[in-house]
């Protein structure tokens, strides 16, 4: 996408901006109703951060079932860059010849941290990239979706 990034529905409304009237005919994705349980395999900073980002995406109504594997490699990108960021004890390290060098770990964390903010950006958990991100929280649809069939009633 070309151009800056878009203002936030919610800023605009407290603005009184006339754009907020574009944005009310977005098509919207339909959002699960609990998240599934974690994987396996995700132990540590991944299982909380799947706990507590999974309800958050919930409750924003932007999680489908279509979406769950990416919200697995989001909380696995979670992970690296908590593991890299505990090895930055110090940014700056001397190596055996005495050459001072910048840590690693360091380039190894802003790599994680760059893949973890552009996942976060896919979810609308970023404020610039939620106007790019639409939701139902319909309450009316049916859990079975007979009405998108059949004539009820």
């Amino acid at each position: 996408m070309s151009g800056p990034a878009k203002t936030p529905t919610a800023i605009l409304e407290k603005r009184g901006s006339w754009k907020i009237n574009e944005r009310k005919d977005e098509p919207t994705p339909q959002g699960m109703s609990k998240l599934p349980p974690k994987s396996k395999h995700l132990k540590g900073e991944a299982a909380k951060f799947h706990k507590k980002a999974g309800a958050s995406l919930l409750n924003m109504g932007v999680l489908s079932q279509a979406d769950y594997h990416a919200f697995i490699l989001m909380c696995e990108e979670y992970q690296q860059y908590k593991e890299a960021d505990a090895l930055c004890g110090e940014l700056i390290i001397t190596t055996t010849n005495g050459n001072i060098i910048q840590n690693p770990a360091v380039g190894i964390r802003n790599k994680s941290r760059d893949a973890l903010k552009k996942s976060m950006s896919y979810f609308g958990m970023t404020p610039s990239s939620r106007p790019n991100i639409t939701a139902i929280n319909d309450d009316t649809a049916s859990s079975d979706n007979r009405e998108r069939f059949f004539k009820v009633g």
